[in-house]
């Protein structure tokens, strides 16, 4: 029964890793993609004179992907401080049996 249980749960977070990654590869690709357009539509609008238009687009799209990115990463930093925080208790009252 209990290893009915492990294999089940191992199961399940294999999903969950691989729904995570697939989540990530999507996310990179249409970030990438919706940049690509952004820089083409500014290089375009330079190209036909409306210099202001191609630096407000270069500058929004630069801006909202720095920012994207700076969000992913204090994410990622809180989820691996919360996990350390979390296995840092757990080990203090098997320290304190010794």
């Amino acid at each position: 029964m209990v290893e009915k249980q492990a294999v089940h749960r191992m199961g399940l977070e294999r999903i969950a890793i691989g729904g995570d990654s697939v989540r990530a590869y999507w996310g990179l690709f249409l970030g990438s993609l919706a940049t690509f357009v952004a820089i083409g539509g500014a290089i375009f609008l330079g190209y036909i004179g409306n210099n202001t238009g191609a630096a407000i687009l270069v500058s929004s799209s630069a801006s909202t992907l720095i920012g994207g990115l700076a969000i992913a990463y204090n994410k990622r930093r809180h989820e691996l401080d919360s996990k350390k925080k979390t296995e840092t208790n757990k080990k203090k009252p098997n320290e304190a049996r010794h």
